[in-house]
């Protein structure tokens, strides 16, 4: 937990953040990147190539996506991103 205030008595904000690890240790990848993160990586498209298909990545419609995580994408491709794709693109791109 973050807490910023003039002093530790008059606290003016926070927040709670998820340390990913440093990107040393791995790729860096995770889900929460923005699909355009994820394909400016060479890595990172090769997961999205391998668990979504070629097909995908080469639709239309993706530039209007670029900005949007893999979670906020899924409700509009539920038939393709399912929760359980979901993780396991996501532990495939721990492991890139």
């Amino acid at each position: 937990m973050v807490l910023v205030g003039a002093s530790s008595r008059d606290i003016r904000c926070q927040t709670v953040f998820q340390w990913r690890g440093d990107a040393a240790n791995g790729s860096g990848l995770h889900l929460d990147m923005t699909l355009a993160d994820l394909l400016a990586s060479d890595k990172g498209t090769a997961v999205l190539q391998q668990h979504l298909g070629a097909e995908m990545l080469a639709h239309p419609m993706l530039e209007m996506a670029l900005s949007m995580t893999l979670a906020q994408i899924a409700p509009f491709a539920s038939d393709l991103i399912t929760p359980e794709k979901l993780d396991e693109i996501g532990a495939a791109l721990q492991a890139a």
